[in-house]
């Protein structure tokens, strides 16, 4: 069993069928999930509802605005939040852009992400 949690989480990923999974795995645990297929989308959702984001996870290959530049200026907004990248095999973003943020790599198992997510999240309270 992974342990869930009642946190509000961002998801910004392009590709439909990851996006439904990554969404559904983490509502299943509990999460309230703002899913969002562009970088432009996040930026317009995280702007509604800042104050509720206590996580990001973001694709880092993501059409005009990548996730790196997405994850800086959210951070620049709200400097507390924490972000996940998630990458394909040479996507990962450099250790510069992503400091003080997790990656995980594509493609992930559900288990892995709920992981991930809770590790982050936990981090976040301590």
């Amino acid at each position: 069993a992974v342990a869930g949690g009642t946190e509000t989480v961002l998801l910004v990923e392009d590709e439909p069928l990851v996006l439904e999974l990554a969404q559904r795995t983490l509502q299943q645990l509990g999460y309230d999930v703002l899913a969002c297929s562009s970088s432009d989308a996040a930026l317009r959702v995280f702007g509604e509802h800042q104050s509720r984001i206590q996580l990001v996870v973001t694709d880092v290959l993501l059409p005009r605005l990548s996730g790196t530049e997405l994850a800086a200026r959210l951070r620049a907004l709200s400097p507390g939040v924490s972000v996940l990248f998630c990458s394909g095999a040479g996507e990962a973003p450099l250790e510069g852009e992503r400091s003080g943020c997790d990656s995980i790599e594509k493609p992930y198992r559900p288990r892995e992400l709920a992981i991930q997510v809770r590790k982050l999240l936990d981090q976040r309270r301590s």
